[in-house]
């Protein structure tokens, strides 16, 4: 995902909770109290997909026909790590 990207789905993620999630400066972007709770709940939940994706992964390789490849694991994206 590109910062842009990822910048609308967090914007759209605010609007829909209704709580801002990160303050935003110049030199840097922190969790607000909302966010740091947003992102404790929703690690497991980026963790499990993770887990089907590599099992899909894992059962595509054994599988060579009719397997797209597929998209890069939720928790390797560099932007969102660092929360």
């Amino acid at each position: 995902m590109t910062p842009a990207s990822i910048t609308r789905v967090i914007a759209r993620l605010e609007q829909d909770l209704g709580q801002q999630l990160l303050v935003r400066t110049t030199r840097q972007v922190s969790l607000t109290s909302a966010g740091a709770l947003v992102a404790a709940r929703y690690r497991p939940v980026v963790e499990a997909f993770d887990n089907v994706r590599d099992e899909l992964d894992r059962t595509c390789s054994r599988i060579a026909e009719g397997c797209r490849s597929m998209p890069p694991r939720l928790s390797d994206c560099d932007s969102c790590r660092n929360y």
